[in-house]
């Protein structure tokens, strides 16, 4: 077994950084504090070795340890919306989905005319900038500078787009193709900005938001095979049952069925052929990129069909049985409504020859998923270890960013006056409950990392109270003297920075996600975590509101929420109770009633 390493790396040469007796002086004055907020994409808590998972020890994240280990980790922080674009809406506007209109990434849209805390901040004498991935709907506002990702952001060559306060740069400089890998650009384009970008007459807010480690992970070239031959520990629940939920039974989003072959697995078509689909890569990736990529999965590919796990065609087989056997109220009836809106008999004879095959499949699928049930797991198994080798050593790109911002407040003195804050847009699953990525208002989705050092935060503190993703404006603007407006409907958590317990402080947070029918089919749903102060109760209530389902879990007494206790006996009064504080909070946040309404729902309307 290959044991974790850690290469000491830097794109930038920090020596090259002089510091003038101008910046010397600037360090040193008594000015209100800089934010640096850096944020990841679905880079789960598990996988950041200041919290402590099995993961993330065999695959350490120095750097960003280098932040909670300065100042404060935070254990229970949460996201609103677990899904990209929503959740950094709710992060730049301090407001939930609903509130700031941008629920789901596939429709809806955001009007970039509302407020946001890039705004307050510069209209309080700020310098703002944001830098990487930004996937929300329009163009930012209230950034002094801003270079973003078109979209979703590609890996290798991103388009990037340009502009300022007063809107998008005039003509060729508001699109640029830079040749590289996506974590180093953004880098270097913060640390040039923070350098000769910024006015240093004034205090600045600045957002650094990388790509990675967003699927379908494609590390730095050099991290290609950084991870080959590290067995990574599977979770408790990686081969999940889903007894007694439903919603979990019929999401797309695992492991064993829903990566795909190539795109996810990086597997060729067969053993003699190197190969991919070019549309699954960067579409300014050179063919010489491409070449290197490939190169660095010949010998890991070879290995796997040496070992005649499963070809292409037989996973696509189990899996259509397997969907449609989990789904087969579903796919029935809507075979039936086909047969019944057959306009000719042609029609009608296609689709009930298409009924036939369905219910073939359906009968046929508990015999032939059983019969090769130890295959399935061994090949589920395997494929867990090519995506965190994959996933993991993409984040390693990510830790040396972040070395190096960190290298460079320190050689500048700008960290005797910087706030600085590492975070994800959301959590991420890692193989628990066989999953790969976020959404469901379980705990590794729900969860976020978060960690801030500088000044007035009390360094090797954690946090133990809830927080989440809306309370971050108030709190970057409470921290910097500036009051947050007045709708902003999160709170500022400044004062948990002294690593001291607050009996005054909030006992639950509420969550809704709204993305269904959609990718990855998981049913819209709202929750409510309540957690006692000396988290002697610690419960989540969630409700499948279209289907009018509910499940309850004790996290103390099942952390890994495979038990659902909702109507078990001796549950009837904290059901009652988190029943009451889901009416609250709804009712606090003024959820509108056409959001948690009952029914089928449809793409891109409640």
């Amino acid at each position: 077994m290959k044991t974790s390493f850690y290469p000491l790396t830097g794109a930038i040469a920090l020596s090259a950084f002089i510091v003038p007796a101008a910046r010397a002086a600037e360090a040193a004055a008594p000015t209100r504090p800089n934010i640096v907020y850096i944020m990841s994409d679905d880079h789960a808590v598990q996988a950041i070795s200041a919290y402590g998972h099995p993961i993330s020890k065999l695959a350490p994240t120095p750097n960003i340890d280098r932040i909670a280990r300065d100042g404060a980790l935070f254990m229970r922080n949460y996201c609103a919306n677990s899904i990209s674009g929503p959740s950094r809406a709710c992060i730049i506007t301090g407001k939930h989905s609903h509130a700031n209109g941008y629920m789901s990434n596939e429709w809806g849209s955001f009007d970039n005319r509302q407020n946001n805390v890039a705004k307050v901040f510069r209209a309080n004498g700020y310098n703002t900038a944001i830098v990487g991935k930004w996937h929300i709907p329009a163009d930012p506002t209230g950034f002094d500078y801003w270079q973003v990702f078109q979209g979703q952001g590609q890996y290798i060559n991103p388009d990037i787009f340009c502009g300022n306060a007063e809107g998008r740069l005039p003509g060729a400089q508001y699109h640029q193709i830079p040749e590289g890998y996506s974590t180093e650009i953004v880098t270097n384009k913060a640390i040039e900005w923070m350098e000769n970008g910024r006015d240093k007459s004034k205090p600045f807010f600045f957002m650094v938001h990388y790509k990675a480690p967003h699927r379908n992970w494609i590390p730095k070239e050099k991290n290609y095979n950084l991870f080959d031959g590290v067995k990574f520990p599977e979770p408790p629940t990686f081969f999940d049952d889903y007894a007694g939920r439903d919603a979990a039974l019929k999401q797309d989003m695992s492991i064993l069925w829903t990566f795909r072959w190539a795109a996810d697995l990086k597997l060729f078509p067969s053993r003699d052929q190197h190969s991919l689909p070019r549309w699954m890569f960067p579409p300014h990736m050179s063919d010489a990129q491409y070449k290197k990529f490939i190169q660095a999965y010949v010998k890991k590919n070879e290995e796997f069909f040496d070992r005649n796990l499963m070809t292409e065609k037989e996973l696509a087989n189990f899996k259509q049985h397997h969907d449609d056997y989990v789904n087969r109220e579903d796919r029935l009836a809507a075979a039936d409504a086909r047969v019944a809106a057959a306009k000719t008999d042609k029609e009608r004879a296609a689709a009930l020859a298409d009924k036939a095959a369905l219910e073939k499949r359906i009968a046929a699928a508990p015999e032939l998923l059983s019969k090769n049930a130890d295959r399935l797991r061994e090949f589920q198994s395997w494929a867990y270890q090519r995506y965190l080798q994959d996933y993991l050593a993409t984040i390693r790109g990510v830790d040396d960013g972040v070395g190096e911002i960190l290298d460079y407040l320190k050689k500048t003195g700008l960290d005797k006056n910087t706030i600085v804050c590492y975070a994800a847009d959301q959590g991420f699953y890692l193989g628990e409950h066989g999953w790969f990525d976020k959404r469901f208002a379980y705990e590794e989705s729900f969860r976020m990392p978060l960690m801030m050092c500088g000044p007035g935060i009390k360094a090797g503190s954690k946090i133990e109270q809830l927080t989440q993703n809306i309370d971050f404006a108030p709190t970057f603007l409470d921290a910097c003297g500036i009051k947050a407006p007045a709708e902003m409907q999160g709170v500022s958590f400044k004062k948990l920075l002294d690593g001291k317990m607050h009996p005054d402080w909030r006992n639950s947070l509420y969550y809704q996600y709204y993305e269904f029918p959609a990718e990855h089919s998981v049913r819209r749903h709202c929750a409510v975590n309540f957690r006692s102060h000396d988290g002697a109760e610690d419960w989540k209530l969630i409700h499948f509101y279209k289907e009018d389902v509910w499940e309850l879990y004790n996290l103390n007494a099942d952390p890994t929420e495979i038990r659902n206790v909702y109507g078990e006996p001796g549950t009837e009064n904290v059901t009652a109770l988190l029943k009451d504080e889901m009416k609250k909070l709804q009712a606090q946040y003024a959820v509108p009633a056409e959001y948690l309404t009952k029914g089928v729902p449809v793409h891109g309307k409640e």
